[in-house]
């Protein structure tokens, strides 16, 4: 399980630091497979419910959002050269401190010995990296992406758990996150033009 957490934890730090939003959406990829294979391997996978979030996590997470994200982000014609975060010191040590805060609270919520300790690191590392790349955004596909890594943190968390909800209640949250995909990539399509690469921009000043 270390090894899938480590993908996970590789899939969320590495995109803020390439310029490529392909490299993000693939990082959003990498997440869900990861994801997909700790249900998997939790051994829980016959039962409705874990059926339904395995579905969720490989079809919607892992195929659908990024491809259609892509889609759109091409048909609008946004730059291949994309910043998640600010190429800047400043940010990206800010960065590095919520990641160190992160484990901090791992730590002090389960102990330094604990198996659940990197678990919930790299949980809370992929809900404040979502932040901070949310609050740092103005394009659109940006704010997108922050809003589904953002999702797969919180998936993360739910995985700890030792115990499912009922079927119908992961079913209706597998609709909220296809409906999510759907809103984002439509204001992908409607304000792609929008990017972060300074005032020059006409629609600078479009945001979600």
């Amino acid at each position: 399980m270390t090894y899938l957490l480590f993908a996970y934890f590789l899939a969320l730090c590495l995109p803020l630091f390439i310029r490529s939003w392909h490299a993000a959406l693939t990082g959003l990829r990498i997440q869900a497979i990861a994801m997909a294979a700790m249900l998997w391997l939790h051994g829980l996978h016959m039962e409705p419910t874990p059926i339904i979030a395995l579905v969720d996590l490989l079809l919607f997470r892992a195929i659908f959002a990024p491809w259609y994200l892509k889609k759109m982000a091409t048909e609008r014609g946004v730059a291949k050269a994309f910043d998640l975060i600010p190429a800047n010191l400043l940010v990206w040590t800010l960065a590095a401190i919520l990641i160190m805060a992160s484990f901090g609270f791992s730590t002090t919520l389960v102990g330094q010995f604990s198996r659940s300790l990197t678990h919930l690191g790299v949980a809370c590392c992929g809900v404040l990296l979502a932040l901070l790349i949310l609050a740092t955004q103005r394009a659109p596909l940006g704010q997108a992406m922050a809003v589904l890594t953002l999702e797969n943190g919180i998936s993360l968390f739910e995985l700890h758990a030792h115990h499912h909800m009922e079927w119908v209640a992961q079913l209706g949250l597998t609709f909220v996150y296809l409906l999510t995909v759907l809103t984002m990539a439509l204001l992908v399509r409607r304000l792609g033009t929008v990017d972060d690469d300074g005032p020059t921009h006409p629609a600078d000043s479009a945001v979600l």
